[in-house]
């Protein structure tokens, strides 16, 4: 299993084209599972309404976690969507 802590710089948060992105890129990747942890509560990255509800607005740190043979390149798609160094959301 692989986790790492995000910082979410979109200016908007984590709404819905961002989440849309996320599904989009890791649904065919080989992973068992795969969360974000926001305070207490933790969604399944998989889910675009939990992620949109989650509330993670700009600057808001999560705990991604993702485990399988693709856990790596789960990590770094999500987190290069939160960061803003994919896709392009205003």
């Amino acid at each position: 299993m692989m986790e790492e802590d995000i910082t979410i710089t979109l200016p908007h948060g984590l709404h819905a084209r961002p989440s849309a992105l996320i599904i989009t890129k890791i649904k065919d990747l080989n992973i068992e599972s795969a969360t974000i942890t926001k305070d207490s509560t933790i969604i399944n990255l998989k889910s675009i309404l939990s992620m949109m509800t989650l509330g993670a607005s700009q600057g808001t740190v999560i705990k991604v976690k993702a485990e399988g043979p693709d856990a790596e390149k789960a990590l770094k798609i999500v987190k290069d969507v939160l960061t803003g160094k994919e896709g392009s959301f205003s």
